[in-house]
């Protein structure tokens, strides 16, 4: 029998207990050993620790499903994993140096499956234009403007916006926590603090949930409840999660993003047992609620949503 680990970033991560629980279920379609997810409790460091444990197990995995903490300083231990005849699937962050390891390690399967980052920016921007269709003033949550899925979703929610809206970013590193914060610091010393804030977008939804939160700070600090109207959009749009917040009016929209693990099983064992070498595929994110239903600032306005000046 096969054997698979799962080496994850963050066990707190709702998309990425998701992404476990789908690469089980696949496992066990296809008969391939699967144990408990190692989790590098979203230090780079720890991930790479994971690794070396990896290549020193006895008997080593037949392959390693990953989502980095951190592409950066990862080059040496994923050269140490090919190098061990590990196959090795990334999952939504893909490395920029895969495609010469491809080269340099031509009989190891090395391949990717992510969603389609730059379209879930472009997503986000349209709903975006749909709720402020006049233009506006909109604070962009990052999530971190290092890594790549962030720096990527945002160009392409830029290619939608640009010259239609006005955006500050702020980074919100990916938590509801950390987000919170980041708000927070923003009302008290952001030189665009005085202005009404016509939209949020996060691109996670535990990051919407923290903005959410600073907002509701806000209002009762400044006794303004109108804050409490501003639209916010997220992203990861789990059942239990984003779209349930959606559904319970405290996002106006999310974007559902495809879970990768079951792709990346599908990918070795076609791989394994029939030779079949896919070393690439882009999974297309999807919008929730469609965007037909969400409604402009005037409609809101008009249905009884009024913001206080």
């Amino acid at each position: 029998m096969k054997r698979v680990v799962l080496a994850l970033a963050d066990d707190q991560n709702p998309y990425q207990q998701l992404l476990a629980k789908k690469a089980q279920a696949a496992a066990s379609m296809f008969g391939i050993e699967l144990p408990p997810p190692r989790y590098a409790d979203g230090l780079a460091m720890r991930q790479i620790e994971i690794f070396f444990e990896c290549v020193r197990d006895d008997p080593r995995p037949d392959a390693i499903l990953t989502a980095l903490v951190s592409v950066e300083g990862m080059q040496k231990a994923i050269e140490m994993i090919a190098k061990a005849g590990i196959d090795c699937v990334f999952l939504n962050r893909v490395p920029e140096f895969l495609e010469q390891f491809r080269r340099d390690f031509p009989k190891m399967l090395l391949a990717s499956v992510s969603p389609d980052q730059v379209e879930i920016g472009r997503i986000q921007g349209r709903q975006c234009l749909k709720l402020l269709p006049d233009g506006g003033f909109v604070l962009h949550v990052l999530g971190s403007q290092g890594t790549p899925s962030a720096t990527i979703r945002q160009r392409g929610f830029r290619e939608i916006v640009e010259g239609r809206v006005e955006v500050h970013e702020i980074d919100g590193y990916w938590t509801s926590d950390r987000a919170r914060m980041a708000l927070n610091a923003w009302f008290r010393l952001g030189s665009d603090r005085g202005r009404t804030i016509d939209l949020i977008v996060c691109q996670n939804d535990p990051m919407a949930r923290g903005a959410r939160a600073a907002l509701q700070e806000q209002a009762a600090r400044q006794a303004e409840s109108g804050l409490l109207a501003t639209p916010i959009i997220g992203c990861d749009g789990l059942p239990e999660e984003g779209q349930r917040m959606v559904l319970a009016r405290e996002l106006i929209a999310t974007v559902v993003m495809p879970p990768t693990t079951t792709r990346a099983i599908e990918i070795l064992h076609a791989y394994w047992e029939q030779g079949v070498r896919v070393t690439d595929e882009t999974l297309l994110p999807s919008l929730f609620p469609p965007i037909e239903q969400i409604e402009d600032r005037e409609t809101r306005s008009a249905g009884g949503v009024k913001r206080d000046q």
